[in-house]
């Protein structure tokens, strides 16, 4: 690692340390999460490695808050299962007040990923339905790890994730059932927002897919024309929640 990113690296973990220190429960379970998956990324498997000593010194954590960090895999996994419901209950509500009454949020189950259990798992699936149109928005939480964009091609760290032919899939997927119950063809747009605190390099949009981060998705939202009207929004919203699949 050079002297630089061994500089960046220090200041992250120092700031997860100082919310695991002293942020809220909330905050130091998810800052324990954090400082488990960077150090095991970059190859230090216990707070004895030089970068860790480099950083704690003679510095403690309070027991209460070391022990989040020697809690076992299947408490890690409540735990984020009791957050990622919190979470997706309270940004749901966030996301529907800043687009306003007249667009409608449709939860869409998130069965069959082929990556299901990996690091690059979809963290949420639903369906935006509004003035602007309908879409079909998958959350993706990519860490701390680089993302670079390339027309078609999603590059995580080394790995390349099928996002977007997956969020392509679930727009088609939708805008069948929809068609279906409207009696007439209803569009579908699909879009990829990406979560996380690495950096999104972009060196070419996708087709027929549109790609934000979380911050900018209700912007990329309302920034369509007025495609239809709130009642039919209504409408295509009750469809979606009779009709939707099951897993």
């Amino acid at each position: 690692m050079t002297d630089e990113g061994d500089g960046k690296t220090i200041r992250v973990v120092a700031e997860l340390l100082d919310q695991l220190a002293n942020g809220t429960t909330e905050e130091a379970t998810q800052a324990a999460e954090e400082l488990r998956v960077l150090l095991r990324e970059l190859g230090y498997h216990g707070q004895t490695g030089p970068l860790v000593r480099k950083v704690l010194g003679p510095w403690e954590l309070p027991t209460d808050r070391a022990a989040a960090l020697r809690s076992t895999p299947s408490d890690w996994a409540r735990r984020r299962r009791a957050e990622r419901l919190a979470r997706r209950k309270h940004a749901g509500a966030a996301m529907h007040l800043r687009l306003g009454p007249a667009w409608q949020l449709v939860d869409w189950p998130l069965g069959g990923f082929a990556w299901a259990g990996t690091e690059y798992d979809v963290r949420e699936r639903f369906l935006a339905i509004g003035p602007g149109g309908v879409y079909a928005v998958l959350i993706v939480d990519h860490g701390w790890s680089r993302v670079v964009l390339s027309g078609d091609i999603v590059q995580v760290d080394n790995k390349r994730p099928p996002y977007l032919p997956e969020a392509r899939r679930t727009a088609r997927q939708a805008s069948q059932v929809l068609s279906g119950a409207a009696g007439r063809p209803v569009r579908v747009d699909p879009v990829v927002a990406f979560d996380g605190s690495g950096v999104i390099s972009v060196h070419g949009l996708p087709k027929d897919c549109m790609v934000s981060g979380t911050k900018d998705l209700d912007r990329l939202l309302l920034a369509g024309k007025s495609r239809i009207s709130p009642a039919t929004a209504e409408k295509l919203a009750a469809a979606a929640g009779r009709l939707r699949p099951t897993g």
